[in-house]
């Protein structure tokens, strides 16, 4: 066991809201390719997310170059941007890691570790978009994850499609709930 203290102020809580406001979904990227340190210091970052029981069932795969072509028939759906990713990262949940009675948690830690990665990415200047894929077992699946050696006890959860972003890019408008229309306080 370790102990700590725990240590938070007004400046911490600025910092994430900014960070959190300014992240967009972004899928008009600049030709300049993603530099590997930003990104492992965002991963490194989105290791911190909290998973059942600290079971760290979450795998992150970055795909680039001649593996981006594994994909191709598994990107319906994504409005024709895929071109423009420099690199996909593939978040998968390691189905071993959890209960039998436990059949879905693996989306639900892949999923936090990936709410934190986006925040990490953009606090590297790194644009991403998450890309929904099925997070069930199917033939597609199936060559995707043979073709890049995934182990048969992993199953996709998403994908997120990085790259640097231009200086001016347009984003989807994505409005929001008001926090009494999101939030009961019981």
């Amino acid at each position: 066991m370790q102990y700590i203290s725990f240590q938070c102020g007004d400046d911490d809580y600025l910092n994430l809201k900014k960070i959190a406001e300014q992240r967009h979904s972004i899928r008009d990227f600049s030709e300049e390719h993603v530099p590997i340190e930003q990104l492992r210091k965002a991963i490194i970052v989105a290791q911190r997310a909290p998973s059942a029981c600290n079971r760290q069932g979450v795998r992150a795969y970055v795909i680039t170059g001649k593996h981006k072509d594994c994909l191709k028939g598994w990107l319906e759906g994504t409005g024709g941007f895929s071109d423009a990713v420099d690199k996909y990262i593939l978040i998968t949940g390691k189905l071993s890691s959890y209960r039998r009675d436990e059949p879905f948690q693996y989306i639900v830690s892949a999923s936090i570790f990936a709410g934190y990665l986006t925040l990490a990415l953009q606090s590297q200047g790194i644009g991403s978009c998450i890309i929904q894929r099925s997070v069930l077992y199917n033939k597609k699946w199936t060559e995707v994850a043979k073709s890049l050696c995934i182990p048969g006890d992993e199953q996709a959860v998403l994908m997120i499609g990085i790259g640097m972003p231009k200086k001016e890019y347009a984003v989807p408008i994505s409005w929001r709930l008001q926090y009494n229309e999101q939030v009961k306080e019981l």
